[in-house]
């Protein structure tokens, strides 16, 4: 079963995502989570906090951005 989510847009546009995987970084408080287009065109990684994934935050450092991608690697060639 698929999940999906809702991002909107910087003009206000709501687009669907598929949800990839959600997921812990060790020694990071914050959750992650990792949706790609419908058409599997890009990825993207985001971090948020809380039971709900809202507030995505983009603005990850590199040491995360490497970590995600490290696992983001495995899911895709799995």
């Amino acid at each position: 079963m698929k999940d999906y989510i809702e991002i909107i847009n910087k003009d206000n546009s709501k687009t669907k995502m598929e949800v990839v995987s959600i997921f812990k970084l060790d020694d990071y408080s914050s959750d992650y989570i990792i949706y790609k287009e419908l058409d599997n065109s890009h990825y993207y990684i985001a971090k948020y906090k809380g039971n709900n994934i809202v507030n995505l935050d983009t603005n990850l450092s590199v040491k995360e951005i490497e970590l995600a991608k490290l696992l983001l690697n495995e899911i895709i060639h799995n």
